[in-house]
């Protein structure tokens, strides 16, 4: 029996987070640690019930940091919430455990980062840097670990999974699939699970993690899986944990790296070419598009003007008291055209500036021009989608149908289809265009990779490549989808945090930067595909089926 730890317990008040539900932690904190300095930290999760009380794992740090095969980290270990009932006596608490740990949602990550870090830190000095961070979590809690890491790479890099439940009690068993199609994050994963875990109606714990690694080894992750004899239970887990412990931290302070290398490198991003902020000299960004010359022009709305950016990434105002711009294209004339949602009309700009009236009386809320100059845009207030020709004359092409919330649109390269999304859904639909211009056939076409977080609501502009791929914004970065319709690979975000990619665009003089509007701020980064403009449509190669 190893000699028990002091640790200090704590109870953190309820947040915003999970409301009403208190949290219960305790704190370790080694002998040689300098209270003065940031310390760096691992954060357990069933951590008084199970790391401390069953796996005693303030005693296992302190022999390892004393050993000198860890830093002096201070050990954070919190158990799930649980919501007081009105009487004990006669009813049962809410436990938020599953809730909290076996979702796929960044919600458990600002916990840790908005209210349980503040918490501790109040009390001991924690770093800052992600390279000082670790999560651990058992079962459930695994997951939970694993996605808060996943979700902010920015903060956490250290991952300690035991028998982790990425099955499908609340749709862990996907995060396999994210990762396999997610450009790599900055983590270090070391996986345990037994030979004789669960396999229930939730599915197999051992197939999960066995799919866990063998994804991780192909998006080529710094990882391990370490499997040994028992069932759902702690004992290989506990037995292993100073090795596991060590391999996590090895080399520490040297900073743990992001793989260079895999498929999603291969033919789609360019490792050394990571998102860049671009200029600073706005209030907002959203939006983007590229004229001819490859400029991108975005609309700021808190200034109520439309800025552009140059290849050489400076920003300047283009046009101000731009009517409330809420979505900007450009025609095959090398105008702006720029939607006025509180006007309820589209206008166009000229290369000075100069604004000419093109429909009025619409609600319009995204628009794209094809090389012939009909203008297709959606009006989400009719459920319906409005061509306008040459002359301004509307008409409707699609009202009432499936699509629920018509929002943002493209083009196929070759202009033979437009490629709507749906507000309330995770599919775009694809119509055929007409000779007249009229749409019909439609589907749904193009499946979006989403979590629990929400649908394609906030959604404004998606891009589409030469190659006849879309690209487009969801909660899990920028999806790019086949022309066939299967969603492949997936862009990380500028940042990472609640606020999702709401637009892209192609611009540069060669069409080969990929630019983004993230929380109001344009990015933008270089990648091996050439976007597709509609003054000059190409025909895409066959897709691969």
């Amino acid at each position: 029996m190893m000699a028990r730890v002091a640790l200090t317990t704590f109870t953190l008040p309820p947040g915003d987070v999970y409301p009403g539900t208190p949290h219960v932690y305790q704190v370790y904190v080694p002998t040689t640690n300098d209270h003065a300095q940031p310390a760096p930290f691992m954060i357990f999760l069933d951590g008084p019930w199970i790391f401390v009380d069953r796996m005693q794992t303030p005693a296992i740090l302190d022999r390892l940091i004393a050993a000198g095969d860890l830093p002096p980290l201070i050990g954070i270990f919190v158990d799930p919430g649980v919501l007081p009932v009105l009487s004990e006596a006669t009813q049962q608490p809410r436990i938020n455990r599953h809730v909290e740990y076996d979702s796929i949602t960044d919600r458990f990550a600002r916990f840790l980062l908005d209210e349980l870090i503040p918490a501790v830190g109040q009390d001991y000095p924690l770093s800052a840097d992600p390279n000082d961070r670790g999560l651990a979590g058992i079962s459930s809690g695994a997951v939970a670990a694993f996605v808060a890491a996943r979700e902010r790479p920015d903060q956490f890099r250290r991952v300690l999974s035991c028998i982790g439940t990425f099955v499908d009690m609340r749709g862990a068993n996907v995060v396999p699939s994210w990762i396999r199609k997610t450009e790599p994050k900055t983590l270090r994963v070391f996986l345990q699970e037994t030979v004789d875990d669960h396999d229930i109606v939730y599915g197999s714990w051992p197939l999960g993690n066995q799919s866990m690694a063998a994804t991780l080894a192909f998006a080529q992750y710094d990882h391990t899986l370490i499997v040994g004899p028992g069932g759902h239970d702690l004992e290989h887990a506990t037995s292993i944990l100073p090795d596991a412990l060590r391999w996590l931290w090895r080399d520490y302070p040297a900073s743990i790296a992001a793989a260079t290398s895999g498929p999603i490198f291969a033919h789609l991003l360019y490792p050394d070419q990571p998102w860049q902020q671009v200029g600073g000299s706005y209030a907002s960004a959203v939006h983007p598009a590229a004229n001819k010359a490859g400029d991108v022009f975005f609309a700021d709305p808190v200034h109520n003007r439309i800025s552009m950016t140059t290849a050489d990434g400076s920003v300047a105002v283009f046009t101000e008291s731009a009517g409330g711009v809420s979505a900007v294209t450009f025609g095959p004339d090398d105008r702006l055209y720029a939607v006025q949602p509180a006007r309820r009309r589209i206008v166009s700009y000229g290369a000075a500036g100069d604004e000419a009236t093109v429909a009025v009386d619409i609600d319009a809320y995204d628009l794209v021009v094809t090389a012939a100059g009909v203008i297709y845009a959606t009006d989400p207030v009719r459920r319906a989608i409005v061509a306008i020709d040459a002359e301004g004359r509307q008409r409707t092409v699609y009202d009432g149908g499936e699509i629920a919330a018509p929002t943002a649109l493209a083009l196929s390269p070759d202009q033979a289809f437009l490629t709507v999304l749906d507000a309330q859904h995770t599919i775009g639909w694809s119509f055929p265009l007409a000779r007249d211009g009229s749409l019909g056939n439609g589907q749904p076409f193009f499946r979006m990779e989403w979590s629990d977080q929400g649908n394609l609501g906030g959604v404004e502009g998606m891009a589409v490549d030469t190659l006849g791929e879309l690209y487009i914004p969801t909660a899990l970065g920028i999806t790019v989808s086949t022309q066939s319709g299967r969603s492949r690979e997936i862009i990380a975000s500028p940042e990472p945090g609640p606020e999702p990619v709401s637009a892209v665009a192609f611009g540069g003089p060669a069409r080969d930067w990929l630019y983004a509007t993230q929380n109001g701020t344009l990015f933008r980064r270089r990648i091996k595909r050439q976007g597709a403009v509609p003054w000059e449509p190409v025909k895409p190669p066959m897709p691969q089926l």
